[in-house]
């Protein structure tokens, strides 16, 4: 299918620490009406020739009603098309079975929910405003419909113990046996965005973060991995940052994240080598 991405809402209420909206929008979210909306993604399809619509946004489900208006029309219009948008469990566990009926009904195909953790000490630590006992509820209701969740998780906060690494990974586990369509990204490092809240709080633990605009270009979770995570995060020893490089792998083969590699051989070797990583993953001892 042939994909573009489209921009109709700008900004995120929620507070995370980690995030750069609430310093790049102050905690405002903004966005088109559902009309416009509608016209803008009709006359992209057609333009086109689109079958799939990325909302490059950072929650796209903040407004219920708009959401819901935007829907009906993708329905009533006939567009045969699939999309994918983030939201937050909060936000989007106010919609009604129905209500989620007809979202996967108007062609969502993917959503990108970030969870980070299962420590809810840690959750609150990043102002994350998530209750964690609602993720799980959540994850079964939506099971019954056919769009797939793709929970985003992290590790290597500061002061984060080895029970709540363990919450984290046994999170992951529920989440992916009680919903056949859920998948999960990889366990990354916690990277902080310049001027976020996290920057600051990091930095009293020692961090020291790059001085230049190309340093910053550098400064992914890839790179920190390859690059040693006790050597970019000083409260990560040694034994931990192996640890968490280990997770970062095996979380790799959690479920079909990698399945679009081209080479029809390393494509085997993956999913040869899956049940083999998350075995390992969800019984691995997290006490370093």
């Amino acid at each position: 299918r042939r994909c573009l991405s489209l921009c109709t809402s700008r900004g995120c209420p929620y507070r995370c620490t980690y995030c750069f909206s609430p310093v790049e929008c102050n905690g405002r979210w903004r966005a088109m009406s559902a009309s416009r909306t509608l016209d803008l993604v009709t006359s992209a399809v057609e333009r086109f020739d689109l079958g799939f619509v990325w909302f490059a946004e950072q929650n796209a489900f903040v407004d219920r009603r708009r959401m819901l208006d935007i829907c009906q029309g993708f329905v009533d219009r006939g567009l045969d098309i699939l999309w994918e948008a983030e939201a937050h469990v909060t936000g989007m566990s106010r919609f009604t079975d129905d209500e989620l009926d007809l979202v996967a009904r108007a062609g969502l195909a993917d959503i990108v929910i970030g969870v980070e953790t299962g420590s809810q000490r840690i959750a609150d630590m990043i102002r994350k405003d998530l209750r964690l006992d609602t993720v799980v509820p959540f994850n079964r209701r939506i099971a019954q419909h056919s769009f797939h969740p793709r929970y985003c998780f992290m590790t290597a906060y500061p002061g984060e113990t080895e029970e709540e690494l363990a919450d984290t990974v046994r999170l992951m586990h529920t989440l992916l046996e009680e919903n056949p369509r859920a998948s999960t990204t990889c366990l990354n490092p916690v990277i902080p965005y310049p001027n976020s809240t996290y920057l600051a709080e990091a930095e009293t633990w020692g961090l020291t973060p790059p001085d230049s605009l190309e340093g910053w270009a550098r400064y992914d979770a890839y790179v920190v991995l390859q690059g040693g995570l006790e050597r970019s995060f000083p409260w990560v020893t040694p034994e931990r940052a192996g640890l968490l490089k280990r997770l970062y792998i095996l979380s790799s083969f959690t479920d079909d994240k990698l399945d679009f590699v081209g080479d029809p051989v390393i494509r085997f070797l993956y999913q040869l080598y899956r049940p083999i990583a998350r075995t390992r993953l969800f019984s691995m001892n997290t006490s370093h």
